[in-house]
């Protein structure tokens, strides 16, 4: 049977807290954005191996192991909810998820993305075994973009049954300028090779210049069935270091109007 591909989302990354999620559900109302949209609307959580076992952390993209739960609860009653997850640990990654899924598949999270490089692809079916609806995104970052194409083709025929989503994002959330070309490139190997797969588009988005940057894939690609995410993009720093930032509710705002002004023009 021939697997459904599923459906294309505009993502944001990276709340935090109730007061983000409502600001961010008011902004999707107004523009008519909602989970009966051609582009779902999604709500991305950053955890860490380090984060789900209760640590803190200086990043202030990570909410609260304990916050999660009710976050992606509330979260999913008007937005697809994900799951970023990172991990020290691919050997275990399996175990780690379950725990984290046991306690929000129920509340309705059905989705995460992995930002870990080539994960043991038995332990990824072992996931997609235990939670049979979620849905699972790998990111390609800039390391995994340098490797041979036949070496990634081959890497993913490993996992291509328990994959949904291929997220291209060379920046990996620390906002740095989008690379079409490069981006596009990555695009044309895996549609050819994995035709089942939505892919994504990431790295530095913002409320500049999604427009732009999604109406030149548009036009490009002859199709609006493809996903965007922004992160760092939309945060204003307190300080210089890695994730010491706040999201931006008006850069947010300005990021889903015009990514849905681009889209609606096809």
């Amino acid at each position: 049977m021939q697997k459904v591909k599923p459906q294309p989302y505009i993502g944001i990354t990276g709340l935090t807290s109730m007061s983000e999620i409502r600001a961010i559900f008011e902004i999707n109302k107004n523009l008519n954005l909602s989970l009966e949209s051609n582009h779902l609307p999604m709500l991305g959580f950053l955890v860490s191996d380090k984060t789900l076992r209760g640590s803190s952390t200086e990043n202030y993209r990570y909410p609260s192991v304990r916050d999660i739960p009710y976050l992606v609860e509330k979260a999913s009653k008007e937005a697809f909810s994900m799951i970023h997850y990172n991990t020290h640990d691919k050997t275990t990654i399996f175990e780690q998820v379950k725990e984290l899924f046991d306690k929000i598949y129920p509340l309705g999270c059905r989705a995460i993305q992995f930002n870990v490089i080539w994960p043991p692809a038995e332990q990824i079916s072992l996931i997609k075994d235990s939670f049979p609806e979620m849905k699972i995104v790998f990111q390609a970052s800039k390391k995994v973009m340098t490797e041979h194409q036949n070496e990634i083709v081959e890497k993913l025929n490993k996992y291509v049954n328990n994959l949904d989503y291929f997220l291209i994002d060379p920046s990996s959330g620390i906002g740095k300028e989008f690379n079409l070309e490069e981006s596009l490139n990555f695009y044309n190997l895996i549609t050819n090779n994995f035709s089942h797969l939505t892919i994504g588009f990431a790295g530095g988005l913002n409320s500049t210049n999604v427009y732009s940057e999604t109406n030149k894939i548009l036009n490009l690609i002859k199709s609006s069935d493809f996903c965007i995410d922004a992160e760092g993009g939309l945060r204003n720093k307190v300080t210089e270091i890695y994730g010491q930032d706040f999201l931006d509710i008006n850069q947010a705002k300005g990021y889903l109007s015009n990514a849905l002004k681009a889209f609606n023009k096809l």
